[in-house]
């Protein structure tokens, strides 16, 4: 059952009623799955990263010829009215911009509650890709089924690592995912994955998490040379490993937990 909370959605950055909202049976997005989103983390009322993911939408949409009518602060502005509105100040935000109907694209703010255990390390597994990365890959679009299937094929681990035929690491089916050895972190270099936000700010706040990220291509060989593992994603932020399926020393640990606290602590301080 929808909490009281979340009955307000933005259509065209216009309030409306959950329940009043129709989505017309030829806009593309719905259709064709010719559209993208993005998912972010609202925090004592502050939408994480808004801007950066704004910027990668419109850039994203730009590439796959989308219009978005719509300056970042006129989005930024209806947020907060939305916030007001659903009477919640945490929660996960979903923007979607879908080509549309008949020339006319549609932009969708929605909210809902956070769910249960988000904070908890998870236990993630490798795999093959079933279903190859392409260039389309590298865009958040709404043609998601991929990762969903992905994922699917094994419901006995929260998320899945995937490697492409000859044998590279690319993702997981929602997260980027990282590598320690001794002082470096290691993230896999591709053209084929997903530049998530919170991937992109680690790489851009090396000097103030006094971290060194180095962007190389990853092969399963090279798994057992590590020390640590974790993820990012804009949800979640530092998703910490409690164990990888076929490695069970290889986990998040000390440097791990360390970095979460950190992107946490300059997290709060940009919204502060």
């Amino acid at each position: 059952m929808m909490k009281k909370e979340h009955l307000y959605i933005a259509a065209d950055l216009k309030i409306t009623k959950r329940n009043r909202f129709y989505l017309p049976l030829s806009d593309q997005g719905f259709i064709y799955g010719y559209g993208l989103f993005e998912t972010i983390l609202v925090s004592k009322n502050n939408p994480v990263l808004i801007e950066e993911h704004l910027d990668r939408l419109r850039k994203s949409a730009k590439q796959l010829n989308i219009s978005l009518n719509f300056s970042n602060r006129e989005i930024i502005n209806c947020i907060k009215e939305l916030l007001t509105y659903n009477k919640t100040c945490n929660c996960i935000l979903n923007i979607y911009l879908s080509a549309g109907s008949k020339g006319a694209p549609l932009l969708l703010i929605t909210t809902k509650a956070l769910y249960q255990g988000i904070n908890k390390p998870v236990r993630i597994a490798l795999k093959k890709t079933t279903y190859p990365r392409n260039r389309l890959s590298a865009y958040k679009t709404l043609a998601y089924l991929p990762n969903v299937l992905e994922k699917n094929e094994m419901p006995e681990v929260d998320d899945i690592v995937l490697f492409n035929s000859e044998q590279e690491i690319l993702e997981s089916t929602r997260a980027n995912i990282f590598f320690v050895n001794g002082q470096n972190i290691f993230t896999p270099d591709s053209k084929l994955i997903l530049p998530g936000i919170t991937r992109q700010f680690l790489l851009k706040n090396q000097t103030s998490l006094k971290i060194n990220i180095i962007e190389k291509k990853i092969y399963l060989a090279d798994i057992a040379r590590f020390d640590e593992i974790f993820m990012t994603n804009s949800l979640r932020g530092i998703i910490l490993i409690k164990n990888l399926k076929g490695f069970p020393a290889l986990k998040s640990r000390e440097a791990a937990v360390s970095l979460q606290k950190k992107y946490l602590f300059l997290i709060n301080n940009l919204n502060s």
